[in-house]
């Protein structure tokens, strides 16, 4: 309405205008009709004006547009239909309940019982992840791959709304987690599995049941070797961890900064030692003979250098320093937790 009457206005605006030089040429006595035409018939100036008014209206209509959907603190590509589209409007609650209008129209009764439960979740992210682990394989088996992609994106919504959640308890954060990855194994999205795996252990870093998931997807993907948890964290080993007559050797300086101590490498006595609280570790390198707080202990296997980096027995430092370990053999996985 505001568009068409500016665009009215600036046409009544440009006809008086030209009315008035017509007149005032009349007036003068000297204007051909070939003149008079030359002077008003500049139809094509008064589509350009009307063109420009009609841009400058659309123009300020976008900025409104856009300036709504900043104070909803939405971006431009979050917008549907402006770049991120069909994502947005799978997640929330309105995905959910377009997605159960199609499935009523043609889909399948399982599709609708699943999407009806999510609804009925109304946002919250414990209950979506419940009704996401209790769906069966058979059930998944009869949803088409719309509603599977709409199941996945409220999968990832009740994971990072989890996660950021500050009412919700450590326990709680691990159970939302673990109750996706059981969702993403049923669905064969492995890679989102154990990324979710991975994340519950570090609010319930005690949890071996989760660890044994990880080790299982580990090993289904081909993934080799000795494995580290410390604190529910994978330390950034630089140097692969390996087996030295039944004992776990990692790099010295990984671990120590992984569980917080105090590392320190003395050239004039090739020792290495770790420091936490009131507990000091010292393994000289290549010795089968450790201190803690100058008291000597036996190793059955000594530190070592390999390529420029040394590589210490695990189990004895962090038991040393008061700390728990645990070994799954299967999956080859040592976990490390604080006591």
């Amino acid at each position: 309405m505001f568009k068409k009457l500016l665009v009215l206005v600036l046409s009544l605006a440009l006809m008086l205008s030209a009315g008035g030089i017509v007149w005032a040429a009349e007036g003068a006595g000297g204007v051909k009709p070939q003149q008079v035409v030359e002077d008003t018939g500049s139809t094509d100036q008064e589509e350009a004006v009307e063109n420009e008014a009609e841009e400058e209206v659309e123009e300020e209509e976008a900025e409104v547009e856009n300036d709504g959907e900043e104070e909803k603190g939405l971006k431009p590509d979050d917008i549907p239909g402006k770049g991120f589209g069909q994502k947005f409007n799978r997640r929330g609650l309105s995905g959910l309940q377009n997605a159960l209008e199609r499935v009523k129209a043609n889909g399948s009764p399982v599709a609708q019982k699943v999407l009806s439960k999510l609804i009925e979740a109304d946002g919250d992210v414990q209950s979506i992840a419940q009704t996401l682990r209790d769906v069966t394989d058979e059930e998944i088996d009869e949803l088409d791959e719309e509603t599977k992609e709409q199941l996945e994106a409220a999968a990832e919504e009740a994971r990072e709304k989890a996660e950021q959640d500050a009412e919700l308890n450590e326990e709680s954060k691990k159970e939302v987690l673990t109750d996706v990855a059981d969702f993403y194994k049923k669905i064969g999205s492995d890679d989102d599995a154990l990324e979710a795996f991975e994340d519950a252990v570090k609010y319930v870093p005690t949890d071996i049941k989760t660890y044994r998931e990880i080790g299982q997807l580990y090993k289904k993907k081909g993934l080799e070797g000795v494995k580290a948890f410390v604190n529910g964290k994978k330390p950034n080993f630089d140097v692969q961890p390996r087996v030295e007559n039944g004992r776990t050797l990692v790099p010295f300086r990984a671990l120590g900064e992984a569980f917080g101590a105090l590392i320190n490498w003395d050239a004039a006595t090739q020792t290495v030692s770790f420091e936490k609280g009131d507990t000091l570790v010292q393994l000289p390198i290549g010795q089968t003979i450790a201190l803690v707080n100058g008291q000597q202990y036996q190793l059955d296997v000594a530190a070592f250098i390999d390529n420029g980096r040394t590589l210490v027995p695990l189990r004895f430092i962090m038991e040393a320093l008061n700390a728990k370990v645990d070994y799954l053999p299967d999956t080859q996985m040592v976990i490390v937790n604080e006591e």
